[in-house]
């Protein structure tokens, strides 16, 4: 879901809330592409994602139904040191996890 434009306005102010805090988890665009094509094989809320390769084309655009992933991890990286915002990936949280395992 595409969140940056709705919650901070172009001057980078709250729209909402002044003390909002927020934990970003950003993910690999490939895993997401993946991710969101699976999705959207199973689910009748969209349009059949056709063939993967025209469906990463569809992505890559900002073409698909959860809107542009670079444009909003993008977003969120910019605001992450004006703004309370805990900026994450998803993999290094996943490298912690299993070092904490062994």
């Amino acid at each position: 879901m595409y969140l940056a434009g709705k919650l901070y306005g172009p001057s980078g102010n709250a729209l909402c809330f002044v003390s909002l805090q927020i934990i970003y988890v950003a993910r690999n665009p490939k895993d997401v592409a993946v991710s969101f094509y699976h999705f959207d094989t199973m689910n009748n809320l969209h349009p059949r994602p056709g063939a993967w390769e025209e469906y990463v084309e569809k992505f890559l655009s900002g073409n698909v139904g959860y809107g542009p992933w670079g444009t909003h991890v993008k977003e969120f990286w910019a605001l992450r040191q004006k703004r309370n915002i805990l900026y994450l990936f998803y993999e290094d949280m996943l490298e912690v996890s299993l070092q904490a395992e062994v």
